[in-house]
């Protein structure tokens, strides 16, 4: 009777330790074997009313909210805005990015992080602070009379 309690537990010991072999086999083939993922983007095209200048504007695109802001001739110039590349147009991810949380306007003059005393200006640099980067610029182009926006998120 001792005898065969002793050949069942021996073969689950074994059992036992075959599995735990494999398991470990796996998690250390699944550790160093990475298989590239594709990013998940999405396209949105948001109608734009007609855009005040040196005006910031919320707009929502799906989960995510952006900035817009239309420069006038004075603010293309203060900030050295290249007409090739921003139309007179800024635009960004609202999020800060020190705390990452919601911008508001300040006075017409800055864009302010919601949760914390990070400060931007309206070509989306931080002011007053090294602490945080600038803010971040989704993939975006306008229509031709810009009327609309097309974002990819």
């Amino acid at each position: 009777m001792n005898n065969s309690r002793r050949q069942k537990l021996q073969r689950l010991v074994k059992i036992s330790g075959s599995v735990i072999t494999l398991a470990i086999i796996y998690v250390t083939l699944d550790f160093f074997i990475t298989v590239p993922t594709e990013i998940a983007t999405e396209n949105y095209r948001i109608t734009l009313p007609a855009l005040e200048n040196d005006r910031v504007y919320f707009f929502k695109a799906g989960n995510k909210q952006i900035v817009i802001i239309r420069y006038s001739e004075l603010l293309k110039q203060k900030f050295k805005v290249d007409p090739l590349t921003h139309q007179g147009f800024f635009v960004a991810y609202a999020l800060g990015t020190y705390l990452s949380c919601p911008l508001q306007v300040i006075e017409d003059k800055y864009l302010k992080e919601s949760c914390s005393s990070a400060h931007y200006d309206f070509s989306g640099r931080p002011v007053g602070s090294d602490n945080f980067t600038s803010l971040r610029v989704p993939v975006y182009n306008f229509c031709p009379d810009h009327s609309c926006i097309n974002l990819r998120l």
